[in-house]
């Protein structure tokens, strides 16, 4: 009789806490290879974040919005995260930023090869056509330093625009730009495509948790915990090689 008791109340307590696994809502765009809404060769990033999280027991809902949008509505308190961003100063103070980043990539100038394109400092992109997408930090810093880009509001626009001579240079991550341009062109149109190898900056992308939601501070020491433990096993490392060899 005690055994069976002492059997439902394990059971009980298990239940309970199956039942009490927290679940956190990321605000996402789409931005492949790290994340996308509807194609999973494409949610590399979201595939580290929800191991990360499910090491130390928490389930994660992604919802997916304009990039803009997720980013308000994680400040706002309405998701409890987003990723990736870029550390900025206002965004430190505006959000829970975790210790480390998600990602390390590099920057460049795309172009197409029949264009002589060739920098040595920001100045040089006024003798170009530029692009840039809508609500990027790259916007607002051309405007301040004289440099005349076309706005698109989706970045593969860039590409499309580039590729029928309609801007000349576009600016983005290294691992993206190559993810897009073979994923919306044909093989003949991929290989028209180059960037320049001197690297604008290094690129650092970070996980974002609310200041306004309840437990944004918590989610974050959760996450810091768990992505500890996924890199130290060396999971990490193998989902981006997995991921980036599923890109064509």
């Amino acid at each position: 009789m005690v055994s069976r008791l002492i059997f439902f109340t394990l059971l009980t307590i298990v239940s309970n806490r199956l039942m009490a696994t927290e679940t956190v809502t990321m605000a996402l765009g789409d931005w492949q290879p790290y994340t996308h809404s509807s194609n999973s060769k494409y949610q590399m990033l979201e595939r580290v974040v929800a191991e990360a999280f499910a090491l130390e027991g928490v389930k994660v809902e992604y919802r997916y919005y304009p990039w803009q949008r997720s980013l308000i509505n994680v400040q706002a308190g309405l998701e409890d995260g987003t990723f990736p961003w870029e550390m900025t100063a206002q965004r430190q103070i505006d959000y829970f930023i975790h210790r480390v980043p998600l990602l390390v990539d590099h920057t460049v100038f795309f172009h197409l090869k029949s264009l002589a394109f060739d920098w040595s400092s920001i100045e040089d992109l006024k003798k170009f056509q530029i692009g840039v997408t809508k609500g990027y930090r790259q916007e607002a810093y051309y405007k301040e330093i004289g440099v005349v880009a076309q706005v698109v509001p989706e970045e593969y626009l860039n590409f499309v625009k580039m590729l029928s001579g309609r801007i000349d240079v576009y600016q983005t991550s290294s691992i993206v730009g190559n993810s897009t341009i073979r994923d919306i062109f044909s093989s003949a149109d991929v290989a028209k495509f180059t960037y320049h190898p001197k690297s604008v900056q290094q690129a650092q992308y970070y996980i974002l948790f609310s200041k306004k939601s309840t437990n944004g501070e918590q989610h974050s020491k959760i996450f810091a915990q768990g992505f500890d433990k996924l890199q130290a096993s060396g999971r990490y490392q193998a989902i981006l090689m997995a991921y980036l060899g599923m890109i064509p």
